[in-house]
């Protein structure tokens, strides 16, 4: 019997094949990560996606590796996956309408045209609305820590310059509001056309209230 497959390492590959009871590896080329000019979207800075590659391979495990690394980095959390699936299991609830065509257009409650605004993902909605409002070398203030892609959309996108500003407690809206007064105007000398406030916050997870 041949068993083979590609391993995937940090930035080594390895093809491993397996005869009967023998078992060998054989390095191949090592992977390269897409020059950014061949890419269509904002890529995420070398820095970061170095810190990634270390965390991946140092991964925290109960019984494996009880001093590794948690990733906060990424938007998966297998730690909590047992307790998601109950959650989502108990949670989750297939109604009649559910098995039936509805509007072309949108569900039925969200046909207002005053509700509902499509794009093809946030990237794309936000770039249209940073078109619209800003110019070059305008500002935009953004709560922090904040997701990376964010400077790359500003950035290399439409020549904007973010400015982050520090929330004591990200769970109340009135020192999110002071927070973000504050740096408005610690920075009223500079042209900021936008505020970027994530919700739920990205990557805090924090959830802000519509009152």
């Amino acid at each position: 019997m041949l068993i083979n497959c590609t391993v995937l390492h940090s930035h080594k590959a390895c093809n491993i094949s397996r005869t009967g009871g023998r078992v060998t590896t054989k390095q191949i080329a090592p992977l390269r990560r897409p020059h950014k000019a061949n890419m269509g979207v904002p890529q995420q800075s070398d820095h970061v996606s170095a810190s990634l590659f270390k965390a991946f391979e140092n991964l925290y495990s109960s019984e494996d590796n009880p001093y590794g690394v948690i990733n906060l980095g990424v938007a998966e959390n297998s730690l909590m996956s047992d307790w998601m699936i109950r959650h989502l299991n108990e949670q989750f609830r297939l109604e009649a309408h559910h098995l039936h065509y509805e509007s072309v257009t949108a569900s039925n409650p969200f046909k207002s045209e005053d509700h509902l605004i499509c794009g093809v993902g946030v990237t794309a909605v936000l770039e249209h609305l940073f078109y619209g409002i800003c110019d070059k070398g305008d500002h935009a203030l953004i709560s922090q820590p904040y997701y990376p892609g964010f400077d790359k959309i500003l950035e290399q996108r439409f020549g904007l310059i973010p400015i982050g500003f520090d929330i004591l407690e990200p769970t109340n809206p009135v020192l999110v509001l002071e927070g973000l007064e504050k740096s408005f105007q610690d920075h009223s000398h500079l042209p900021i056309k936008a505020v970027i406030l994530c919700n739920p916050h990205n990557p805090l997870g924090n959830e802000y209230r519509f009152q």
